[in-house]
């Protein structure tokens, strides 16, 4: 007998679907949750899915821890990305219309608003695996787990919409082809970036004499080490762009390795708005022929896409979404992994390490600054361990063989979206089985 695919049963679906995510002190879990319901509605095109972000019902104790930290705003992701948020009130409102209810990520129940809870045998919990499994008794039925190690019943991870199913091409653009990409992002911007208007000439003095490097963080420290990495191995003026604002501490913790590595100058420039910076020169050194910029402005989608495209291949990245973005531009990716997500790095290190037995050390000092993560960060061994990376894949083009071989592999084997068709196809036919 034939056997029907999900896909081909969830495609006939006219059911309205809600997808929540959950509103915390980072963008990811919203992106994350996004991507979801994009996987979803590509996998039910007929169905109506609606995304929808929860403000979480915090205890008294977790309203105090989260009390000092900078809330995502709801609004700002809406402008910049474009995207339909229906309105949490108006979603909870009309909660009974939906036939099934996907939250992620899952911590646990208590977080969730009462209307949702009241459906427990229509919600489908995701969780990440970055984070540590919910404690027994605080998620109420089954929960499905996204990553790396499948024989552990995990379900893959969430890839770039626009790859899944897909192996992404290898680069192989010239410098010059690649910043042309520039032209792409604001004016301002690429202003900033060449130090002049975007331009032909401009883009061809720039590739001849500097490097676009894109430096993504949670930890201003790793960023830090990152700066310092490049300032040791490149030979060229650095332009390092990153989509958070400058730390306060920045300077304190670059002036050395900048002395220390030919670096005359450093120019700050931070953007006001989308179209407006302000900059600040420091001479550094009166021996040397080198500058740093450090660029801090947001990107837009279509900006983001542009800057991985023109930027080199050694980037910094933290999350859980962003480092396969990253690798799906073929990025050598640096991971900023706070304690939360040493899961999800080192299941990354183990995967990888089956390409090339190397990259278990090299991943390893790179992302935790030692061989095994721990609670504290060693900072000096952590720069050493970047550098180190960086270096050996710039003189080994085994290395980057390897490396291109574990992308491919994460690609072809690892996509989370047709386990999420097969989770949905199982939970809808369960409610038509309870309906009868």
């Amino acid at each position: 007998m034939h056997k029907v695919s999900p896909r081909a049963d969830l495609a006939q679906c006219t059911d309205s679907i809600l997808v929540c995510a959950l509103q915390f002190d980072g963008r990811g879990d919203i992106y994350g949750a996004h991507e979801i319901a994009l996987r979803v509605q590509r996998l039910m095109p007929q169905a109506k899915v609606v995304f929808t972000i929860l403000k979480p019902h915090f205890s008294e104790m977790e309203t105090f821890l989260f009390s000092s930290k900078e809330i995502v705003d709801i609004s700002e992701i809406q402008k910049q990305e474009q995207w339909v948020i229906e309105e949490e009130s108006l979603a909870l409102q009309s909660i009974s219309t939906f036939k099934k209810i996907i939250v992620f990520p899952t911590y646990h129940d208590s977080l969730l608003p009462e209307e949702i809870l009241n459906r427990k045998n229509d919600v489908i919990k995701l969780r990440e695996y970055s984070v540590c499994a919910p404690k027994p008794g605080t998620v109420a039925g089954q929960t499905y787990t996204l990553g790396l190690n499948l024989a552990q019943g995990e379900k893959g991870v969430l890839l770039p919409e626009e790859w899944a199913g897909i192996i992404p091409l290898c680069n192989s653009q010239t410098a010059e082809q690649r910043l042309d990409h520039l032209k792409r992002v604001n004016p301002a911007l690429s202003k900033a970036i060449l130090g002049t208007d975007f331009s032909e000439k401009a883009v061809q003095l720039f590739s001849q004499g500097s490097k676009l490097h894109l430096g993504y963080y949670s930890q201003p420290d790793v960023f830090f080490c990152f700066i310092n990495a490049l300032l040791a191995t490149k030979n060229k003026n650095l332009v390092i762009l990153s989509t958070q604002k400058r730390p306060p501490e920045l300077m304190d913790n670059i002036e050395q390795a900048l002395c220390d590595n030919g670096f005359v100058k450093i120019n700050l420039i931070e953007f006001t708005d989308s179209n407006r910076f302000v900059t600040s020169g420091q001479q550094i050194s009166q021996t040397g022929n080198k500058t740093c910029t450090l660029i801090f402005r947001t990107l837009s989608a279509t900006e983001m896409d542009a800057i991985l495209r023109a930027s080199e291949e050694e980037a910094l990245t933290t999350g859980d979404l962003s480092p396969f973005k990253f690798m799906a531009y073929r990025k050598v990716i640096i991971y900023d992994t706070r304690t939360q997500k040493h899961e999800s790095a080192e299941a990354m290190v183990q995967l990888a390490a089956q390409c090339d037995l190397r990259f278990k050390k090299f991943l390893s000092l790179a992302f935790f600054g030692a061989e095994h993560p721990g609670q504290t960060v060693n900072v000096i061994e952590l720069e050493n361990g970047m550098a180190k990376w960086i270096k050996a894949m710039e003189e080994d083009s085994s290395l980057k063989e390897g490396w291109n071989k574990f992308i491919d592999e994460v690609f072809s084997k690892y996509d989370f979206t047709p386990h999420l068709a097969e989770i949905v196809k199982e939970r809808m036919t369960e409610s038509q089985i309870n309906n009868e």
